[in-house]
């Protein structure tokens, strides 16, 4: 059986996170990264080309947590 890396949303699976993949974002001078490492998952905030403003770090059972997190950190204001 073939490993799935991709949802259908586009958003990378657990297994892709645990193997080393990362779901980066940019737009509008800032970045946004959903990342696993150590066991955890990771979600960082800032602007390309610095370090970041915000990281926060999941236990490796709350994923659900981490992407909404990730998707609240806005690249741009909405409208």
């Amino acid at each position: 059986m073939k490993p799935k890396f991709r949802l259908e949303d586009g958003d990378w699976t657990k297994y892709a996170l645990a193997c080393g993949y990362v779901q980066r974002e940019e737009d509008n001078g800032l970045y946004r990264e959903l990342y696993m490492e150590h066991e955890h998952f990771h979600v960082r905030f800032g602007e390309i080309g610095q370090r970041y403003r915000i990281w926060e770090t999941f236990e490796g059972d709350q994923l659900t947590k981490a992407r909404k997190r990730f998707q609240e950190l806005k690249l741009k204001e909405e409208n």
